[in-house]
């Protein structure tokens, strides 16, 4: 009868403890899962602000392997330290930026800007604009003979050290054409 007691007993505290494992197991789980929620939540504001950075200037990811539009920035006025950061990263991360909402960029600060990224090189055959070197001036309509980069090119690829990049700043677009295209070479 005291074996039979004992038994009873340890099949008892067994049993409790369990019950005890079981609560604690389910307990353990609400807590992740309340954690797995919240994260989620988190992830879905960040989302929202995923790629906007602190300076206002926003990135979306134009194609899976080049280029991004930016947007929350006026090229036509003086930019900061801070929005040059968030762009020159965009720039590491992208390779190619889209600028959009632009109003036109007077030649001193186009220049300023481009100087922000370097040195700048002046294309030995460009015809420049007048009192800018640094910028080399294209002008083309449906009736021109040549239009520069109608056929696949790399700008400057023939220098020993070719350029970092090129800036573009266009005032009057075709409606139908005048296509530039791009190349990830990386």
């Amino acid at each position: 009868e005291l074996a039979e007691e004992t038994d009873l007993q340890a099949d008892l505290v067994v049993r409790i403890v369990m019950l005890l494992l079981l609560m604690l197991s389910i307990f353990s789980w609400a807590i992740i899962f309340e954690k797995i929620t919240r994260i989620k939540t988190l992830n879905k504001l960040a989302n929202n602000f995923e790629n906007t950075f602190w300076s206002g200037i926003k990135i979306e990811k134009f194609s899976p392997s080049l280029g991004a539009i930016v947007t929350g920035v006026d090229l036509s006025k003086k930019i900061n330290n801070e929005q040059f950061s968030d762009i020159f990263q965009a720039f590491l991360d992208h390779q190619v930026l889209f600028f959009q909402e632009q109003s036109e960029i007077p030649p001193d600060l186009h220049i300023e800007f481009g100087k922000k990224f370097g040195e700048l090189h002046s294309h030995p055959a460009a015809p420049t604009m007048e009192g800018y070197p640094e910028i080399f001036e294209i002008h083309a309509h449906k009736g021109s003979k040549i239009a520069n980069g109608e056929f696949w090119h790399s700008d400057v690829s023939c220098d020993k050290q070719p350029p970092l990049g090129t800036m573009l700043q266009l005032h009057i677009l075709p409606e139908t054409g005048g296509d530039t295209m791009f190349s990830n070479m990386y």
